[in-house]
């Protein structure tokens, strides 16, 4: 889950030392699914993870706006 942790490693002496972690939410994208029609327009939706998001296209046609997340079909 999201949130921080510190690593600790120690040696046989007992000396030790520390690593700071930050974990970042998942990123995730809304809506999953959607149908559309020739030309309609649909905005996706970033969330989570590291802003800012680049919105692409990985398969298929359409057009899509990188940093807004409007596809237009």
């Amino acid at each position: 889950s999201a949130g921080s942790a510190v690593v600790r490693v120690t040696d046989n002496a007992g000396a030790t030392a520390d690593a700071f972690v930050t974990i970042f939410p998942a990123l995730a994208i809304s809506p999953t699914s959607q149908t559309l029609n020739i030309n309609d327009t649909l905005t996706f939706t970033a969330t989570d993870g590291v802003p800012s998001y680049t919105f692409s296209i990985s398969n298929g046609t359409g057009t899509i706006d990188s940093s807004t997340g409007l596809y237009t079909a």
